[in-house]
């Protein structure tokens, strides 16, 4: 991310479906491929940015209407619609990064299966997800450059709940274990390279680590060297919060660099928050944008390959599996559309009230 664009708005969702009318005008939607093309020859990048246009402008136009009808439907359909509108969104942005996208029909699939027919006792948050050799989702994952992945692997839905920043206090109502700690930050500090913060103890629950190793473990997953995690001169472990200190060599504050930590560990909500996250798996640590994308697929799935299953879950009393459900589809709603306008403009869109 280049540069961090904080716009200030009475309707947040609305703004940011607003930027995305940059791409529904077949004039910018011809400049931008261009751009992005540019390391082809300029006759093959001018032909592939006419050739790609009208597609990436139904793409966004597509994903506009799944999400405004979404908007206003009922929970028995939302899911299908947001996942189809997420889908349009990833089209748009493989096809704006990879001229040739579909190069082929595999790639058309989902990239992602769950269990066809469900067990008689099923329990939703248990349910897996398996990953495919080809399709959107693996496209996606490889270009916002998530691990690369067997189709041995599989996720709970558990574990993929507790990833998310902004439903941490209704999955844990739910007494489940979230595997994200919010981080509080100093604001006002005296060394303009450093920036204090302060983190539960509970995050050595995650690394192995003791609080004097805990730097080293973090900085192993840092993604540049302009950050490095450091311990205070003032050391108390005994606290229930453990301080550190990032170093910046650009001689800023963490929240005025557009990647934050620019860390694995460290992940973001829509108001700029920061948490620890834990990885899900010892050798995995999905994007953002990859976890959403595999929760609403299986939501998706469900609504509309099991609605009676689906059903029970929506209308009925017996299970808690709503309350949790509820929470991600309005903040996925939200932040999805958001992930992706970061990645196709390359900038960090915060929209605040």
């Amino acid at each position: 991310m280049k540069t961090i664009n904080r716009i200030l708005t009475e309707e947040p969702y609305k703004k940011m479906w607003d930027y995305y009318m940059y791409f529904e005008s077949e004039d910018t939607v011809k400049r931008f491929l261009s751009d992005k093309y540019s390391y082809l020859d300029s006759d093959t990048a001018h032909s592939l940015a006419s050739q790609n246009t009208p597609k990436i402008i139904y793409y966004i136009k597509q994903a506009r209407a799944y999400y405004r009808a979404a908007e206003n439907s009922n929970n028995l359909v939302k899911p299908l619609l947001l996942y189809y509108g997420m889908t349009s969104l990833s089209k748009a942005l493989i096809n704006i990064n990879d001229p040739h996208y579909p190069k082929c029909t595999s790639v058309l699939r989902h990239g992602i299966t769950t269990r066809k027919i469900k067990k008689s006792h099923y329990h939703f948050l248990e349910d897996e997800i398996k990953i495919q050799r080809e399709g959107l989702f693996i496209l996606l994952n490889e270009l916002i450059g998530g691990p690369l992945m067997s189709s041995n692997h599989k996720f709970y839905v558990h574990e993929m709940f507790s990833l998310v920043p902004e439903i941490r206090d209704s999955f844990e109502r739910l007494n489940r274990k979230s595997k994200v700690i919010p981080v509080n930050i100093t604001q006002l500090y005296a060394n303009p390279t450093q920036t204090p913060i302060y983190i539960s103890r509970d995050i050595l629950h995650y690394i192995d680590a003791e609080y004097e190793g805990l730097p080293e473990a973090l900085n192993k997953k840092n993604k540049d060297s302009n950050g490095l995690f450091t311990l205070p001169e003032d050391i108390n472990p005994n606290n229930s919060y453990l301080k550190l200190i990032w170093e910046n060599k650009n001689a800023l504050h963490v929240l005025d660099e557009p990647l934050g930590f620019n860390n694995e560990y460290f992940i973001e909500d829509v108001n700029r928050r920061i948490f620890f996250r834990s990885k899900i798996h010892k050798d995995i640590n999905l994007p953002e944008i990859s976890v959403h994308f595999i929760l609403m697929f299986i939501l998706g799935m469900l609504c509309r390959y099991e609605s009676e299953r689906w059903g029970e879950i929506v209308l009925s009393s017996s299970t808690s599996d709503m309350f949790i459900i509820n929470d991600y589809l309005n903040i996925s709603m939200r932040k999805y559309p958001n992930l992706i306008l970061n990645q196709l403009f390359d900038e960090l869109f915060v929209f605040v009230k």
